[in-house]
């Protein structure tokens, strides 16, 4: 008989995910109204425990995590504490998307001028 050997990192992927399971079930039982409400949270804790997968984090850091009866809740408290960067982030886009913009427009008008010159 193979025995296969799951890791702690795997058992926490899985409580992530069963934790963001049953916050999305219990939103979805109190209504659109209250999905609407928590949006940003349910988007936030999605990619939270998507981005898990790609986060490395030590053997110390996976066990205390796990140690946590809701290691995604735990997760996303220090994200509401750390969430002032996104509007930094946000700010950047909106900043970026303005230059891009600007630049297509110059180049927009660049390329009428050629063709109304012919």
């Amino acid at each position: 008989m193979i025995q296969l050997s799951v890791s702690n990192y795997d058992l926490l992927q899985a409580k992530v995910d069963a934790e963001l399971t049953r916050y999305t079930e219990e939103l979805m039982s109190h209504g659109p109204q209250e999905v609407v409400d928590n949006a940003y949270e349910l988007v936030i804790k999605s990619e939270l425990a998507v981005r898990l997968e790609s986060t490395f984090l030590s053997k110390q850091q996976i066990r205390a995590l796990l140690d946590q009866e809701n290691p995604l809740a735990y997760i996303y408290e220090r994200w509401e504490n750390d969430h002032a960067a996104i509007g930094d982030l946000l700010c950047d886009t909106i900043y970026t998307a303005g230059n891009d913009a600007h630049r297509e427009r110059l180049t927009k008008n660049k390329q009428r001028r050629k063709e109304e010159a012919r």
